[in-house]
Formats: structure tokens, C-alpha cells, sequence
């Protein structure tokens, strides 16, 4: 994302930054920094997200528009392989609150849901359909989880997927066809619709904390 913006992290860790010498703010008992793609110490580019250090990928807040609550991040597998678990760990923010972990067997071309994640059930059965949150039948049942939609842990928190276990065909896998189909892709696409925000979307606006569109998904 271009330009400078300033960011806050819900915890009280340190600075955004990921250096100790830059001078951030603190707002409201919160850590701010001022983020900006032409200083490397301070851009977050989605590359970080793959590149096996502990640097981090975040979107950009919500104080630039409410539409970053929606967000798309892509992973090209660059061929078809049948995929058993997907891990992702998150850096200075909690878990996203809606999202949508989904996959294409077309390098791109459409995409269909593996797994629906919220924070309430109702939540599940009102964006993602009732038959979300019943028990597994079949081998390709998309499911709607909350367990990894809380708002603790603030930071570092992983979300584990396994797209196996807890279905009929698990025991048998090369004699299950749905399942193996089930766990193709050639692209895994992680669809963010909302964004925890310890629930300051909530707040009157007298109240309002203004860090609350400043935290950032990464």
C-alpha cells in the first residue's frame, strides 16, 4: 500500500516497528507507528508473509477506509497437490474475526471455500448457511469453525486447518475419490471479511477508541 499511515497494535509489546530505535506513539496505552512503503524497516509488503523470517504482512487500517476489513491474500502452490493441513500464524494482531479459507484447482481461475471461520455460530449460519455448522457426513462437507476467531490471543496467534481428520474417508484416504478431490489446489486463497477490533466497532462514539481503525490484520 502506498503512502504513510500510522498503525496500532493491540498489545503492549513494543512498537509496530521492527526496530527499537524509531520513535512511535503511544495512544490510549497502545503502541503507534507511522508505517510507509519507502523505508524497508516499516513496510509490511505481502512478501513477508512467505519469506520464513519474523518479519509480517498487515493490511492497511481501517482508518483508510472500512473496505480493508475486506482482504484478499493468495498463495500460488504453482502446480496441483493434495494438501492435508494448512498453518498460519498471525503477528502484532488477533485472528480475523470472518474470513473464508478457500482453494482453485485452475491456478486462479475460480475459487471455492475449504473452511468458513467466525466468532458465533450465528455468525456461521447467517453468512455461511446452517449446514456449515452440522457435524461432518461427507468427505467434502465445508464446515464454519469458532474456535479460531477469538479475540485472545491479541498477537501470534495460529489457526490449524486439517482437511483430513474428522472425515469419513480419513482412515482410507487413496481409496476416498470426494476426499482426495476435496484436498486438491493449485492456489489457496485466504478470503478476510472482518477484522477483530475488540469489539470498538461497538463503542459510542463519544467512547470510541481511536486506535480501533488504526489496528491492522497481519
Amino acid at each position: 500500500m502506498e503512502g504513510r499511515y500510522t498503525t496500532c497494535i493491540a498489545s503492549w509489546s513494543g512498537p509496530v516497528s521492527g526496530d527499537p530505535s524509531h520513535q512511535s506513539q503511544t495512544i490510549q496505552g497502545q503502541y503507534c507507528d507511522t508505517c510507509t512503503m519507502g523505508d524497508s524497516d516499516r513496510a509490511h509488503p505481502i512478501t513477508n508473509a512467505i519469506d520464513g523470517t519474523e518479519r509480517w504482512w498487515q493490511s492497511p487500517p481501517l482508518s483508510r477506509s472500512t473496505e480493508f476489513n475486506e482482504v484478499n491474500v493468495t498463495l500460488d502452490l504453482g502446480q496441483l497437490f493434495h494438501v492435508a493441513y494448512v498453518l498460519i500464524k498471525f503477528a502484532n494482531s488477533p485472528r480475523p474475526d470472518l474470513w473464508v479459507l478457500e482453494r482453485s484447482t485452475d491456478f486462479g481461475e475460480t475459487y471455492q471455500p475449504w473452511q468458513f471461520f467466525a466468532s458465533s455460530k450465528r455468525d456461521c449460519i447467517e453468512r455461511f448457511g446452517q449446514q456449515t455448522i452440522e457435524r461432518i457426513n461427507s468427505d467434502n462437507d465445508v464446515i464454519c469453525t469458532t474456535e479460531y476467531s477469538r479475540i485472545v490471543p491479541l498477537e501470534n496467534g495460529e489457526v490449524v486447518v486439517s482437511l483430513v481428520n474428522g472425515r469419513p474417508g480419513a482412515m482410507n484416504f487413496s481409496y476416498s475419490p470426494v476426499l482426495r478431490d476435496f484436498t486438491k489446489a493449485t492456489n489457496i486463497r485466504l478470503r478476510f471479511l472482518r477484522t477483530n477490533t475488540l469489539l470498538g466497532h461497538l463503542m459510542g462514539k463519544a467512547l470510541r477508541d481511536p486506535t480501533v481503525t488504526r489496528r491492522v490484520r497481519g
